[in-house]
């Protein structure tokens, strides 16, 4: 059986000791695409790969907001990639911790657009494949849904750039 859970556990555990004492820089959309793949390699294809990624998309944050527990005031703090593909305005690598508060506090306002950006961030995942995993919601909706989260997400994350943001 393959238990997707603890894979995202190794692949976040092996990518924070690769980065030693310095920063730890991790890119969850690639790590959970890898896993998704590995899994459908043991288990076989299944035609809901869509939401096999979105699932992996929610393990993923919560594998990474769970690791934050026990470093409450790390001096070398999580980052992590986002998706290049993403946007031009939000910043290439940003501190995991900064993120998630970013997203809780999106979530107090509009559950749906969280959930669009926590598909984007940490699974990879462009709107079409957002809109269905939303059960064929319109690709308009989903691309608005993610310009509303930039709109909340870059004035929160400004303040936190790290080197530069992706070029436009």
């Amino acid at each position: 059986m393959f238990d997707l859970h603890r894979e995202l556990c190794v692949e976040v555990d092996r990518a924070m000791q690769a980065g030693g004492e310095g920063r730890a820089i991790l890119d969850p959309a690639a790590t959970v695409k890898a896993c998704c793949a590995r899994q459908e390699a043991v288990l076989g294809p299944t035609g809901v790969e869509l939401s096999r990624l979105a699932l992996a998309a929610r393990v993923m944050r919560h594998v990474l907001v769970t690791s934050l527990r026990g470093r409450p005031q790390d001096p070398n703090p999580i980052h992590i990639q986002t998706p290049s593909d993403l946007s031009s305005s939000l910043p290439a690598v940003v501190e995991l911790r900064r993120l998630n508060r970013a997203l809780v506090g999106l979530a107090g306002r509009n559950r749906r657009v969280s959930r669009v950006a926590e598909l984007r961030l940490f699974g990879g995942l462009s709107c079409r494949e957002v809109s269905q995993v939303f059960g064929g919601a319109s690709g308009r909706r989903a691309r608005s849904d993610w310009k509303l989260a930039e709109d909340y997400l870059v004035p929160a994350l400004r303040d936190v750039l790290l080197g530069t943001t992706q070029p436009a």
